[in-house]
């Protein structure tokens, strides 16, 4: 019901879906670009109508009381307060248990961040999987999934170099805010 739920609303927001490779799960999804909060909730109507079983990692700082439950209910998982190698591991653990992909935005923020966060690298070769490019497109108003790079050919330096070749040409919601790693 969410997939047709999903797909109604991009169909009437006049979005398209890419869908360039097959869904994998359980995986890491690279999210990107993420320059406004809208980014999150549109990218999870995307992931709903690709039917891609997922959560996506939030910083602990926008879980208060009220909105805790809110974000949960929509599959965000805190993290933040822990240390970082924590952090991995327990996205790891959850892969594996749940055989659910995890959405990461590496670059972290909403601002503009020229050292992309390598969590997306390391929660990958920990948990084995693969990683999934992922793009919102607004120029084109297309979002979906772009390519996969497999377990096996994973290295940060391959990543960024993949990121700098699928996401040159995509326009954020706020290009001034989406600057690709060095």
């Amino acid at each position: 019901m969410k997939k047709i739920i999903a797909k109604l609303i991009l169909t009437v927001l006049r979005w398209k879906i890419i869908d360039n490779v097959k869904p994998t799960n359980p995986s890491v999804i690279l999210f990107a670009p993420h320059t406004s909060f809208a980014d999150g909730f549109l990218g999870k109507l995307f992931f709903w109508a690709l039917g891609i079983k997922h959560k996506l990692i939030m910083t602990e700082k926008y879980f208060y009381w009220w909105s805790a439950p809110i974000l949960r209910l929509f599959g965000f998982v805190p993290v933040g307060n822990k240390s970082s190698r924590n952090a991995i591991i327990d996205a790891a653990k959850s892969i594996r248990e749940d055989g659910n992909s995890i959405l990461i935005c590496p670059e972290g923020h909403l601002r503009a961040v020229e050292d992309w966060n390598p969590g997306v690298y390391l929660i990958a070769k920990k948990a084995e999987c693969p990683i999934v490019f992922a793009v919102l497109d607004y120029k084109n108003k297309k979002g979906g999934l772009l390519d996969v790079m497999k377990y096996e050919e994973l290295t940060w330096d391959g990543i960024k170099e993949k990121s700098w070749e699928l996401y040159s040409p995509i326009q954020a919601k706020h290009p001034e805010k989406f600057l690709l790693p060095k």
